[in-house]
């Protein structure tokens, strides 16, 4: 064969085991695991030792003693975990190859955007992410198709943003991000309009069908996730911790009757913003937890719930900090932080200084 050709295959399989889910269940396939002798039968024709290492580590090879892939293994490196295609509208955020590892696969076409997050080769969420947005009691609906806008991928995180364009001017901006030194991963809804309204966004995103069990922690708005190999928390931060906190802010409810949806409200503002924040380690749920919504100062003035919001999020001994602007760009102090930046998502380190994973100017 040709070595163009030769070189296409190659490069076939390695973006085959790339994209491969810790259940070894191709994203975006039909929900059927790869067999090991197809494995063994790629490695041997198109491998090289990169490859022979990961699907070892993934567990694809029934036979890891194969004769050909005991010298390929030596002291080879493991490929980069994350994946994105602007082409192919496909991206997969991973934490890494380690077995407790936090991987977000993402899939748009059109106005549908498919979702696959997985823990500690666990599913937590498959299937559709879909919303409503009602302004001042109407449905907007969408008048383009998602767009990608930002792709950054670096040793401290992956994140990925795309838009929406809606009805009379509306937009909406959705955010994916998976950290790798922690248990963290953000989901988020950014709603951005050019007019004062009374606003309802509602964010459902399916259940993975592998026996993830949500259900309600305690008094707060926190749902718990558990399944064999995790007890995790889904934390709603744009909203208040506590259901019978009455004190203004964003109304809303974070349930999980059929997978998870999210409800946020807001009163003659025009823009929200609808993190969900997820805490997907084996033992979250048993720590400690909280979070705040941050007071967002602009030269002293404090600023309202649509110009820009911040918050502060509690799992054990890590703290993390969340900011978006929902207005133009400006330099904004929040929790003793100063920012001209549009998104920052970080961590905050033991001599208190904070870790960006993530920053968008």
């Amino acid at each position: 064969l040709p070595e163009a050709v030769l070189n296409q295959f190659q490069w076939a399989v390695r973006q085959l085991l790339v994209i491969c889910s810790g259940n070894g269940v191709p994203f975006g396939g039909k929900d059927i695991p790869l067999s090991g002798e197809l494995v063994a039968l790629l490695l041997k024709l198109g491998g090289d030792p990169s490859d022979v290492c990961l699907a070892q580590h993934l567990g694809l090879l029934s036979e890891p003693g194969h004769e050909f892939t005991a010298s390929l293994v030596a002291k080879t490196k493991r490929p980069k975990s994350s994946f994105h295609s602007e082409w192919a509208q496909v991206a997969i955020l991973r934490s890494g190859w380690g077995r407790k590892r936090r991987e977000l696969a993402i899939s748009f076409c059109g106005t549908q955007v498919e979702v696959a997050l997985q823990s500690c080769g666990s599913g937590v969420l498959r299937g559709r992410i879909g919303f409503t947005l009602e302004v001042d009691g109407v449905c907007v609906k969408p008048t383009g198709t998602w767009m990608e806008t930002c792709w950054q991928s670096d040793d401290d995180a992956d994140y990925l943003e795309m838009e929406l364009e809606l009805d009379s001017g509306w937009r909406i901006q959705r955010q994916f991000c998976v950290s790798r030194r922690s248990g963290a991963v953000m989901i988020a809804d950014v709603v951005l309009g050019n007019t004062v309204s009374d606003v309802r966004h509602t964010l459902k995103m399916a259940a993975s069908l592998s026996g993830a069990r949500f259900s309600v922690a305690g008094d707060g708005r926190e749902l718990l996730v558990e399944t064999e190999n995790l007890r995790g928390l889904v934390l709603p931060v744009g909203l208040s911790e506590w259901r019978a906190d009455r004190r203004p802010g964003m109304p809303g409810e974070l349930t999980a009757a059929d997978g998870l949806k999210l409800v946020s409200c807001g009163e003659q503002v025009a823009a929200l913003y609808c993190p969900l924040f997820f805490a997907l380690t084996p033992r979250a749920a048993d720590k400690q937890f909280t979070w705040r919504r941050l007071v967002v100062a602009n030269k002293l003035a404090i600023e309202v719930q649509d110009q820009a919001a911040a918050f502060r999020i509690q799992v054990g001994g890590r703290q993390w900090l969340l900011y978006r602007s929902l207005t133009a760009q400006a330099n904004r102090t929040f929790m003793g932080q100063n920012y001209a930046a549009e998104f920052v998502f970080g961590e905050f380190l033991l001599d208190g200084k904070l870790k960006p994973y993530v920053e968008i100017s």
